[in-house]
Parts: C-alpha cells; structure tokens; sequence
C-alpha cells in the first residue's frame, strides 16, 4: 500500500511538473488579430507593440531591458541588452521569473476566499523563465514624440515566490 501512495505521489508531481505552460501570453486579449503600433525607435534596436481593442493605448510587451541573466550572468549585477537588427514586434509578455507554482488548491483558496475573484489570473499560465528582465510599457496611443508624460513604474513583490507584472488587475 505504501508503495502505491509513493507511485502515485511520484506520477502526480511529473504530471503536474509537465503542465506548465509554454505559450506566451498575448498583451491584448482579443476575438480579432490586434492592430500594430507605429515602429518606434529605442536605444538598443526598433519596435513595434499592439494597441488595444478600443485603439486608445499602445502596448509594448517584453522589451529586453538587460541580457538574460543565465549561465555566467546568473545572479549577478543585470548587463545592459544587447542591441538588434530589423523590428521587434512586442505582443506578448515575457516568461515571469522562476518560482514555485502554487498547487491548485491553494489558488482556489486564495482566489475564492482571500481575492474574492473566482475568474483567475493569466499569470497562472505564464512560461516561467530565468530569462525575465523585459520591459512592459503602456502609453497613449496617440501619444506625441517629445511630450513628457506620466510614469508608473510597478516592481511586484513576492519575495522570489510570487508575482509578475502581467497580473490582469494591473
């Protein structure tokens, strides 16, 4: 009996481990293919982001703001990106940091009891990554080159365990 409940523990956890997703997350969620912004100009190469359903905002998802921080780079002080050829289209979101997904009991729990939000987070779906220092920057779509705007800028917290920044509140 033993045996089984160990067989059994061990399948569920390599299931479990295998489900993780890796698809990107879309930075506009959309029946339709979402228009593409104006290629702008950065200091390490050229972009082009996706605007929302309304038009009103331009999105920018997963621009590189530092090289990966793997092998020889792995917790050490982030390395300016590199620079690229040719446009980037940023439409979707980076992987999110690696982290311990929460077991599926625990999210409902939180979700349904603690959130009160029972539809759930797409960063419950998100590709996890020790390659995640991007960018995600939103703006006016019709924004004006030179105008000073407003900035936000959202670190999220977690302490390595939790968080993103593509939670679907934000």
């Amino acid at each position: 009996m033993k045996k089984t409940l160990i067989a059994a523990a061990v399948i569920a956890a390599v299931i479990s481990m295998s489900c993780s997703s890796t698809k990107k997350l879309s930075a506009v969620q959309s029946k339709s293919e979402p228009s593409l912004t104006d290629v702008v100009e950065t200091i390490h190469g050229k972009v082009r982001g996706v605007l929302t359903e309304d038009g009103k905002v331009a999105i920018y998802a997963g621009i590189p703001y530092a090289k990966p921080p793997v092998g020889e780079l792995r917790w050490k002080e982030p390395q300016e990106a590199d620079d690229w050829e040719g446009i980037l289209t940023k439409d979707t979101f980076a992987p999110i940091a690696m982290q311990k997904k929460q077991s599926g009991i625990v999210r409902f729990i939180f979700r349904n009891f603690i959130y009160h939000d029972s539809d759930g987070d797409r960063e419950d779906y998100a590709p996890l990554s020790e390659d995640c220092l991007y960018l995600n920057i939103w703006t006016p779509s019709d924004a004006e080159p030179g105008k000073k705007y407003p900035v936000l800028v959202y670190i999220h917290g977690g302490s390595l365990m939790t968080g993103s920044s593509i939670y679907e509140t934000h």
